[in-house]
């Protein structure tokens, strides 16, 4: 049989080329590539630096399977960040209505913020089970922690906005000059409307959009005047029969207990 004295040893990772023999120093955690003394300490699996001496940079002796290190070790995905910026982004929107703290636990906002937290937290707990089945260091989970926090810090910040109803505050102050301007419509006609009939009118036919607020009825009462508004839907149920109110000239014997003084002249529930 011929000699095989030139044949070439295996590739050490899927896809190497059949190269001479190298000092193999670890693995890279993140994509379990074996890392060569020759490649300058950067993985070639994933392409990020890695540093021999750090147990949360390589491991040594101990190489995961692709599958592990790839869902497990890497960073967050970018679509969870998204998710939870998504989440933040509607529970603002929905929170520039009056009243609109605390949200429905069915409301689309929460749900988001729901599905974003729960798979951030399930992220955590995989991948300590990964660093305890495999000996690694704990320490690991602090790695690369400023695309790892996007998600809480998102949730957080979003927290005290909807506490103090900031977004309500800016919403208002921006649909204020519109709302003036419907109220003045309003006072100017010559009939009065007592009842909310689901139906706007006196400067246009329907619902129409007054500011960053959709107006669905109008009610005037002598001086009185207010704007109604049907809320948006919370999960399965419809938001029919569950509106918001703007009112301007009300006498405050009148208001309802949950109404708060938009400034001076307005109020909202």
């Amino acid at each position: 049989m011929p000699e095989e004295k030139d044949k070439k040893p295996p590739a050490l990772f899927k896809g190497e080329a059949e190269v001479a023999p190298d000092t193999v120093l670890g693995f890279c955690t993140y994509c379990s590539t074996a890392l060569l003394e020759r490649d300058a300490n950067r993985c070639r699996g994933c392409g990020r630096m890695c540093d021999p001496t750090s147990a949360v940079s390589v491991t040594t002796g101990v190489q995961m399977s692709a599958v592990a290190s790839r869902n497990g070790m890497r960073p967050i995905s970018w679509r969870l960040n998204l998710l939870a910026l998504l989440a933040v982004v509607v529970l603002i929107w929905d929170a520039r209505y009056p009243a609109a703290f605390p949200p429905s636990f069915s409301s689309r906002g929460v749900v988001l913020a729901a599905m974003a937290g729960g798979l951030w937290g399930l992220w955590s707990v995989l991948k300590m089970g990964l660093l305890m089945n495999y000996g690694l260091p704990v320490l690991h989970i602090f790695a690369d922690w400023k695309k790892r926090i996007v998600v809480p810090l998102l949730l957080g910040l979003c927290f005290p906005l909807l506490v103090y109803e900031l977004p309500f505050q800016v919403a208002f102050a921006l649909s204020r000059s519109a709302l003036q301007q419907e109220a003045e419509a309003a006072l100017q006609a010559k009939t009065e409307k007592p009842e909310f009939t689901g139906a706007a009118d006196w400067t246009s036919n329907g619902v129409r959009r007054v500011g960053l607020y959709w107006i669905d009825g109008v009610v005037r009462r002598s001086n009185e005047v207010r704007f109604y508004g049907y809320l948006p839907p919370q999960g399965l149920r419809h938001s029919q029969g569950r509106y918001y109110v703007f009112a301007k000239g009300t006498d405050p014997s009148d208001l309802p207990e949950k109404a708060k003084q938009a400034d001076d002249e307005w109020w909202a529930w």
